[in-house]
């Protein structure tokens, strides 16, 4: 029988070229990419992407199910994560600093959400980036202005919501 070393071991040679799994990560719907996670390594080790379909980011304990997350703001999980794929909803419960939405929105890489739950104000910025998809049919939020006190008219947020119908 022969040794086998890491020397000895060659790249294994992948079915299509990336530049096919470039196209295909680029056009993928989430489902698809979820199936293609659990059938091909491949696709995670190349593009490291984390989908969530439901993140809670409040003070309650840490919890997991299937592809939704509970997690406080301050958890070193958090502050790990990075690469995420959103394509539920995201809700925001109890900490509403501008600079943690910052931060946040750096983590997201994809988002393309129904339901958008803010627990405190957020900066048009942002809430231009999370509603730029216009899927969102569940809208709750304070406010939406910026920090020297101009507030975005209702207006404003319904022409971004197009297809909400419970906006609270």
């Amino acid at each position: 029988m022969s040794q086998s070393t890491f020397a000895t071991h060659e790249r294994q040679l992948f079915s299509f070229p990336f530049h096919v799994m470039n196209h295909i990560y680029a056009n993928a719907t989430s489902n698809l990419w979820k199936k293609l996670n659990q059938t091909c390594k491949y696709f995670f080790a190349r593009f490291k992407n984390l989908i969530i379909d439901d993140l809670k980011i409040s003070y309650a304990p840490i919890s997991a199910h299937g592809y939704s997350i509970v997690i406080p703001p301050e958890h070193k999980f958090f502050e790990k994560m990075e690469n995420i794929w959103l394509t539920k909803s995201l809700s925001l419960q109890n900490y509403s600093t501008p600079e943690y939405y910052d931060v946040l929105m750096k983590k997201l890489q994809k988002w393309d959400i129904e339901k958008l739950e803010v627990g405190g104000d957020l900066k048009v910025e942002i809430f231009n980036k999370l509603t730029k998809y216009g899927n969102i049919q569940h809208l709750t939020i304070s406010s939406v202005g910026e920090v020297e006190g101009n507030i975005m008219a209702v207006e404003e947020i319904l022409l971004k919501v197009p297809y909400a119908n419970r906006i609270t």
